[in-house]
């Protein structure tokens, strides 16, 4: 006999990924640096961002993980 399988497919589960726009406290807190040193490496464009609106800025989880290890070298978390 062959297995039929009679469930219904499922949605994909929502988790936390390398997508993820994180606001500016949680990108520092992600580096574990404070948020005005975050300000800093911005205004020297030393890490990427997403200017989304006049004030709103995120940062892609993944790109900023990327970024900070290859060019400083460190094991960000």
């Amino acid at each position: 006999m062959h297995d039929i399988d009679t469930n219904p497919p499922t949605a994909p589960a929502v988790t936390s990924g390398a997508d993820d726009l994180l606001s500016k406290p949680e990108a520092a807190h992600l580096l574990g640096i404070s948020v005005r040193t975050l300000d800093g490496l911005m205004a020297r464009r030393a890490v990427p961002y997403l200017k989304l609106g006049r004030k709103l800025v995120r940062f892609q989880r993944g790109d900023l993980l990327a970024h900070i290890r290859e060019r400083y070298r460190i094991a960000a978390r």
